[in-house]
Formats: structure tokens, C-alpha cells, sequence
């Protein structure tokens, strides 16, 4: 279960990104919540940190070019995600084998928080 939760906190924030453009942060909150405490994270410049954070120590992700990235770093060996065409794939592949999940419909942010919400 932590696998997919994971996987859904990634696409929530990919699909934040083009939102992120904006001249505000991102935040996803908990629930129907909108307090501080219950922010599970902030989405800005193309990168997703932890809670209300923007430090650079608390970098989760960077997501660049459909493909999701540990922390920092898009280097190649830190690629957790490849996301392409609706697929959501292991690491730097786009191999049938490696497909953790298919989207037959783009969903919205808070359809998304909504879901984290259920299973977290």
C-alpha cells in the first residue's frame, strides 16, 4: 500500500506542475483541511517538498521531462518514475513489464487528494 501511495503523491504533484508556473506554491492538504499542520506538501519550480517546506534538504521529488526523480537530482540513476502516454512506469523505463499503473482519464488535482486522503 505505501507503494501506490507514493505513486498517487507523485502524480498528484505532476499533475500540479503546470500550475506551479504561477507566481504561488502548490499545497495539497489532508482532507478537507486547509490548516499549516495538514499540508502534506508544497509544489514549486518543478520540484515537490515535504509539508509547507521550500528548503532544499526537503526535497522530495523533481520531476522533469515526465520522468520523477529523487530529491535534487535528475540524474539518471535517481529516477524513481517514468510517466508517459498515461502510464506511470518503474523507474527510467517505458517497458510494457515495468508498467505500475495506467490512467484511462486524466484526473484533477483534488480528485487525486481525495484519494491520497482514503489511503493514507
Amino acid at each position: 500500500m505505501a507503494h501506490v501511495n507514493l505513486i498517487l503523491r507523485l502524480l498528484c504533484a505532476a499533475l500540479a506542475l503546470p500550475l506551479a508556473c504561477a507566481a504561488q506554491d502548490i499545497r495539497v492538504y489532508e482532507g478537507n483541511s486547509t490548516y499549516y499542520t495538514d499540508c502534506l506538501f508544497t509544489v514549486k519550480d518543478n520540484k515537490v517538498y515535504e509539508g509547507n517546506s521550500t528548503y532544499f534538504t526537503h526535497c522530495l521529488f523533481t520531476i522533469k521531462d515526465g520522468k520523477v526523480y529523487e530529491g535534487n537530482s535528475t540524474y539518471f540513476t535517481h529516477c524513481l518514475f517514468t510517466i508517459k502516454d498515461g502510464k506511470v512506469y518503474k523507474g527510467n523505463s517505458t517497458y510494457y513489464t515495468d508498467c505500475l499503473l495506467t490512467l484511462t482519464s486524466d484526473l484533477s488535482l483534488p480528485q487525486l487528494a481525495a484519494v491520497l486522503s482514503q489511503i493514507r
